[in-house]
């Protein structure tokens, strides 16, 4: 549920734990004797993230050792079998607070051992992941000794706990994909501006689930915000420069591209100002690109605006009917200028206005595309993305290159996580997380799988002939 939170409406999360479980076929409470295998397979998960080796601690399981590495392979295999073809990643145990000296003295068998979870199991996941090229998340390195992060078993991590076990996981995510970020106005947020418009229908979200897997897209978009400076003599008009969250949050996405729609809400005649407007959006472009690694950055030719009973529509409070977002201006004037910014600062161009020329009918109130609009601007921006280059990935390659080398230069890429409501357990780069206690290191906990060393291949074909 905390993942979700943190992933949004584009991702489906379905939690598959159960207590006690391990995964030695012949421990007390084997996984693979459980209902929630099959119903994994029938969810059909494009990820599959693996947490188990904890319970096969317990004196009664840890017995039969020998085991471990035999059957946690053939889990991941079982894994692999879906028919969604899965990747799969492998999360390392997190800590536990009951140790013993080494070698363990076995004196209750219901006991969980820390020495022979850091000693052992961990060591055979790590085995199992490099021979079978998985993904590794260490969620042990972020919750060892953070006794705040437990119930009083020092065992069970508690909410805090939960909340930096779905921070982690939510970081090391964000890294290993293509991210793109949605800045703009209401037609990009979408919530809010018509009837029934929930964020499942947003484009940004609805670009995503086209994507698929290999992707993360995020919608920041502020209705009723413009690209213009909030000193700029449009003191009734909100200014996206003033949205603080949102921008931090997109510097900290570190997104591989950036979209920008802008120009609606600027379009009243009794706001627009040619000059301030390209100096506005072409600051904007140069604030951006001093992400790094710099994203690729593209701008939208906004959707089109029609009149409703005569009037255009979004008079803003108090204004006569000519202060109203007005399609001409956006034809004559907007249009021009977006050219010109393209030009000169050498960026491409996505048209979502010639195609809802002929979509008026998704524009009831003449302004906000309704979901079916929505729709058309995802397969727009869809195409924008994964055709340009014929690569069959999209985008200009020197981009994915410069943030894979960023992110092989270091073990841990550091994001600041979004402060939205409803996140506000992620970590700042200090590693502080507002209200959860201990500090948390920052960064991502991703363990690169280490290749096994020939003995234990040796080893693991000896045992797989047994």
């Amino acid at each position: 549920y905390r993942l979700a939170a943190r992933l949004g409406p584009a991702f489906l999360i379905e939690n598959d734990g159960i207590n006690s479980m391990q995964v030695i076929k012949s421990g007390n409470h084997p996984y693979w004797t459980q209902a929630r295998l099959p119903q994994a397979f029938a969810f059909q998960p494009d990820i599959v993230t693996v947490k188990l080796g904890t319970n096969d601690s317990k004196p009664i399981n840890w017995d039969d050792s020998v085991s471990f590495v035999k059957d946690y392979t053939a889990f991941v295999d079982t894994l692999k079998g879906m028919a969604s073809h899965p990747q799969v990643w492998s999360l390392l145990p997190v800590w536990c607070g009951q140790t013993e000296i080494w070698p363990p003295v076995w004196t209750d068998t219901s006991t969980h051992y820390e020495t022979w979870i850091l000693g052992s199991i961990i060591p055979k996941i790590q085995q199992v992941a490099a021979a079978e090229s998985l993904n590794v998340i260490d969620l042990h390195t972020p919750m060892l000794n953070k006794t705040s992060l437990y119930i009083s078993d020092k065992l069970h991590p508690n909410n805090a706990g939960a909340d930096t076990i779905a921070a982690v996981i939510y970081r090391t995510f964000l890294s290993k994909v293509k991210r793109v970020a949605n800045v703009g106005n209401g037609i990009t947020s979408y919530v809010g501006t018509v009837s029934g418009a929930g964020a499942i229908d947003a484009h940004p979200i609805k670009l995503n689930m086209l994507l698929g897997r290999g992707y993360y897209v995020r919608n920041l978009g502020v209705t009723g915000t413009s690209v213009m400076r909030p000193d700029t003599g449009a003191p009734t008009l909100s200014s996206y420069w003033s949205q603080k969250l949102k921008l931090d949050s997109l510097f900290a996405y570190k997104p591989h591209l950036v979209i920008l729609n802008f120009g609606t809400d600027e379009s009243r005649p009794k706001i627009w100002n040619t000059a301030k407007f390209i100096a506005a959006y072409g600051a904007m472009i140069d604030t951006i690109r001093t992400i790094v690694p710099q994203p690729e950055i593209r701008i939208a030719r906004p959707t089109p605006v029609f009149q409703v009973g005569g009037q255009w529509p979004a008079s803003l409070p108090g204004g006569s009917t000519d202060n109203g977002v007005n399609g001409n201006t956006i034809n004559d004037s907007v249009l021009p200028a977006l050219a010109a910014i393209a030009q000169a600062k050498g960026v491409k161009i996505i048209d979502l206005n010639t195609p809802f020329q002929a979509l008026q009918s998704t524009q009831a109130d003449g302004l906000y595309p309704n979901a079916a609009g929505q729709d058309t601007i995802a397969h727009i921006e869809f195409r924008s993305i994964t055709t340009d280059t014929g690569s069959g990935v999209g985008l200009n390659p020197k981009i994915w290159a410069r943030h894979a080398a960023a992110a092989a230069s270091s073990r841990a890429i550091r994001l600041t996580p979004d402060r939205n409501p409803g996140s506000e357990r992620m970590y700042s780069p200090a590693g502080r997380a507002a209200g959860a206690g201990e500090p948390v290191a920052a960064g991502v906990y991703f363990t690169k799988p280490v290749k096994a060393k020939a003995s234990e291949k040796t080893e693991k074909k000896v045992e797989e002939k047994k």
